[in-house]
């Protein structure tokens, strides 16, 4: 989910090796060196579209927000869910960069010929009006983790992305028992998705994860 308002004064900055700048302005439950090896999961051409990170209390219960050139985390969340929420929102980063312009509609709208109309995203407007509930038995084979995955393309998208980074082995294995599904198609596109920014990025790369 993409956010653009100007970054307020902070108490600390760290210059990482990786150029990366990591801004903390409160007491996080994610340290800087958890945050540093997360951040090299990805190459360094990859990770040069990120400039900065900042862990902050952001409003209303969200986790995380991404920019066109960093992002936001929300650090007093536990370490489990800021990790997620750093592969989710980096997500957002690699897909929506202007050179890959045509890489997105490509994906967009493969996702959406997937879904066929059957199971359509729903918009909304605040997050306070987003519902996060378990998906049904017949959503499960349109999308992972929870409803939030339904609300737009992007964040399926980044959904998919979240789990194949902090549990690529068990979401693989899941799909082994709907075999071509849209779900299945979905992060298989994704995979690909990756692979094409960097050739580490295969399936054997997840199925360690």
């Amino acid at each position: 989910m993409l956010k653009y308002y100007s970054i307020p004064p902070l108490l600390f900055i760290l210059q990482l090796a990786n150029s990366q700048t990591i801004m903390l302005n409160i007491k996080s439950n994610i340290s800087e060196s958890e945050l540093r090896s997360e951040l090299s999961i990805y190459p360094s051409h990859m990770l040069r579209m990120v400039k900065w990170i900042k862990i902050t209390d952001l409003e209303n219960g969200v986790c995380g927000l991404a920019h066109w050139d960093g992002i936001e985390l929300d650090g007093t969340y536990s370490k489990t869910v800021c990790i997620a929420t750093v592969h989710h929102e980096l997500s957002s980063i690699f897909l929506k960069q202007p050179k890959y312009a045509q890489r997105y509609d490509s994906m967009k709208r493969y996702f959406y010929k997937l879904n066929d109309n059957k199971v359509a995203y729903y918009t909304h407007h605040g997050y306070k009006d987003l519902p996060i509930v378990d998906l049904t038995d017949s959503e499960k084979n349109f999308f992972v983790g929870n409803s939030y995955s339904i609300s737009s393309f992007e964040n399926d998208f980044n959904t998919i992305c979240e789990l194949l980074f902090t549990n690529g082995n068990e979401l693989l294995d899941e799909l082994k028992v709907r075999p071509n599904s849209v779900i299945e198609n979905k992060i298989l596109s994704v995979i690909g998705y990756y692979h094409s920014l960097d050739a580490k990025f295969t399936m054997d790369y997840f199925l360690k994860r």
